[in-house]
């Protein structure tokens, strides 16, 4: 029998749980998905609430640039049902 396959939001919450935060740059990289603004989005439609830190560094050319990290703030009551 052929296993589900998890969607994009499902993956970015089962990072998150596993390392406790995700962003942008680690959501790319590591699931393959570009936009994590959205599945979060997603996600808090579900239920799920996050807590959102803005952190700023400087990039490649020594340029300030800020991203968030998104960890989980609480679990859902009903979002896995």
């Amino acid at each position: 029998m052929k296993q589900k396959k998890m969607t994009h939001p499902e993956r970015v919450l089962q990072y998150i749980k596993e390392f406790g935060s995700i962003t942008s740059a680690e959501c790319f990289t590591v699931l393959g998905i570009i936009d994590l603004p959205k599945k979060i989005c997603i996600l808090q439609d579900m239920g799920y609430e996050f807590e959102k830190q803005s952190i700023t560094k400087k990039n490649r050319y020594g340029d300030s640039t800020t991203f968030k990290r998104y960890s989980l703030k609480g679990e859902a009551g009903n979002a896995e049902d």
